[in-house]
C-alpha cells in the first residue's frame, strides 16, 4: 500500500474514533435528558451522516418552535425543553439552528463529512456545562 493509502486508512480511523466519542458522549446525554430511545438513531445519523431526521426533529433542528409543536408526538411534546439542552450540550451547533444550517450539513456529509474535508469541529464528547 503507499503512503498516501496509508495516510488515508490513519485518516478513517481517527474520524471513526472521534464519531465514536461523539456518539458515546450523546447517547449519555440523551438518557440523562430522556428524550427517548426511539429518537436516538433518528439524531445519530443526522449527526454522523447528515441524513435528514423526521418531521419533528427536523424543525427541532431548524428552529421552527411551531412545527416542532405540530410535530411533536406526546412523548416530544413534553421534552421539548430537554430537545433544547440535548443540542446545546451535545450536538455541534453547526448542524442546527436554522434552515440554512439544517441544510448545509445535508450537503456536507454530517459530521464525517466535516471531518473528511478537514474542517474544526468543537468537540463535544464531555458535553457543555
Amino acid at each position: 500500500m503507499s503512503d498516501d493509502g496509508d495516510l488515508n486508512v490513519q485518516r478513517e480511523i481517527e474520524i471513526d474514533k472521534q464519531l465514536a466519542k461523539w456518539h458515546n458522549a450523546a447517547f449519555e446525554g440523551i438518557a440523562a435528558l430522556d428524550i427517548g430511545e426511539a429518537m436516538a438513531p433518528g439524531l445519530a445519523l443526522w449527526v454522523t451522516d447528515g441524513v435528514p431526521p423526521g418531521d419533528f426533529l427536523a424543525a427541532v433542528l431548524q428552529n421552527n418552535l411551531m412545527d416542532a409543536i405540530r410535530y411533536a408526538d406526546s412523548h416530544n411534546e413534553d421534552r421539548l425543553l430537554n430537545w433544547g439542552r440535548v443540542l446545546y450540550d451535545y450536538v455541534p451547533s453547526a448542524c442546527y439552528g436554522s434552515p440554512l444550517k439544517y441544510s448545509n450539513w445535508i450537503d456536507k456529509g454530517g459530521l464525517k463529512g466535516v471531518l473528511l474535508a478537514g474542517e474544526i469541529v468543537v468537540d463535544l464528547s464531555e458535553g457543555r456545562d
